[in-house]
């Protein structure tokens, strides 16, 4: 039996887009470099390794699309998408090369109110 344990740290650059369609409708657009640090610990249970760290460094990207409603000053709501991809190389103590490829996706909702939004 094995289990892994996988932590991600990201520095995310990039750079975002708002493109107004009508009256009431916003396109958002956002696309990013990522730099990915990881660990990943193998835990061997029942076997002789036991303990096998690994570190590494790779980079990535982002990309999100929004398309919003505003209903009226205040409120407005969304539906979005977004991607993500990361890929890493790591060495662990036996000095095997392991190399990590994630991708993440999904499509989200989601809305916002501004209290006093009417106010000068």
């Amino acid at each position: 039996m094995i289990t892994e344990t996988d932590n991600w740290n990201l520095l995310r650059a990039g750079a975002t887009a708002d493109l107004v369609l009508g009256a009431h409708v916003k396109l958002s657009l956002d696309a990013a470099y990522i730099y990915a640090w990881q660990g990943a610990v193998d835990h061997h249970l029942w076997t002789v390794v036991g303990y096998d760290p690994s570190f590494g460094t790779g980079n990535g990207v982002q990309l999100d699309a929004i398309v919003s409603y505003q209903f009226n000053d205040a409120l407005s709501v969304g539906i979005g998408g977004r991607w993500w991809h990361l890929t890493t190389n790591a060495v662990d103590p036996y000095r095997q090369l392991e190399t990590y490829a994630v991708d993440c996706n999904g499509v989200f909702l989601q809305g916002s109110y501004r209290f006093n939004a009417s106010a000068p």
